[in-house]
């Protein structure tokens, strides 16, 4: 069985409570469909807690504008945005 989650937006409880549900379901595939990241107060977390559950993770707008700003900012001191 395949399990489809989305727009998790750093809430780690929410994930937790997700992933034993699709556990109880017996799904054997996690796929994430964007947005891990953001809004919440814990992305690095929630970001390894999907690495951890071997999660396949889609490219949310969410990931893609850190991704973006990240890639702006490389090679020059920081403008104070």
């Amino acid at each position: 069985m395949i399990a489809i989650i989305a727009d998790i937006h750093a809430n780690l409880p929410a994930l937790e409570a997700v992933l034993n549900d699709v556990a109880e379901r017996g799904a054997d595939t996690l796929i994430v469909n964007g947005d891990l990241v953001n809004r919440g107060p814990d992305s690095a977390r929630v970001i390894d807690l999907a690495l951890e559950h071997r999660a396949l993770s889609l490219l949310g707008n969410h990931e893609a504008r850190l991704l973006a700003h990240r890639r702006a900012g490389e090679g020059r001191a920081h403008d104070g945005d």
